[in-house]
């Protein structure tokens, strides 16, 4: 798991890593995906015409999403502390970053060229909590993953919790900026050849 999210070894507490990567072990077991490499971030609310099926986004990988989360809230952690001199429990940060979309491997498959909702999907954020706190995750770090989706609504936000949500808000934001606008513009050339 180390060669996937090599921040693991970043975690000080060996246990606590452990069990971040029990997170990945079972949810890929239940997965239909045969390695965690294999997943893609897509589909997620907030991209254009979200019933629409757009295969392009797939090239979004979970692993490179999950790896730009963490390493972005990692950067924001030291800015904190370098700048205002706030703390931040580095432990807790890097191992909710590391599971905090481990459920969008449940969330959707892929079955032929279209993304279909699977039938183990629930919530986003709250699947991968409850995986979390199945194998002993520590609740703050639990209440993270969980509120991290804009879908559970107002909860008490922890420092951890605020600079991982900006992380993985500024790279949703710009997938939806870059990925989306090239659709728009293929889509608008093949139309225009018509």
């Amino acid at each position: 798991m180390q060669g996937v999210f090599p921040e693991i070894t970043q975690i000080s507490d060996t246990g606590l890593q452990r069990k971040v990567v029990e997170v990945w072990i079972r949810v890929l077991k239940r997965s239909k995906y045969r390695r965690i490499e294999d997943a893609t971030v897509y589909p997620s609310s907030g991209f254009p015409g979200k019933d629409d099926n757009y295969p392009d986004l797939a090239r979004i990988k979970l692993v490179d999403h999950t790896l730009a989360v963490v390493r972005g809230a990692i950067c924001l952690a030291k800015l904190a502390k370098k700048m205002h001199n706030i703390e931040v429990d580095m432990d807790t940060l890097i191992a909710a970053g590391i599971i905090h979309d481990a459920d969008k491997m449940l969330q959707y498959w892929k079955k032929g060229d279209k993304f279909v909702k699977s039938e183990l999907a629930v919530n986003h954020g709250v699947d991968a909590a409850r995986i979390a706190k199945e194998v002993g995750i520590p609740n703050k770090i639990t209440e993270i993953v969980r509120a991290h989706s804009p879908r559970v609504g107002e909860v008490d936000r922890s420092k951890e919790s605020i600079l991982l949500d900006h992380a993985d808000l500024a790279f949703a934001d710009l997938y939806r900026s870059t990925v989306a606008l090239e659709l728009y513009i293929e889509r608008f050339k093949d139309k225009a050849k018509q």
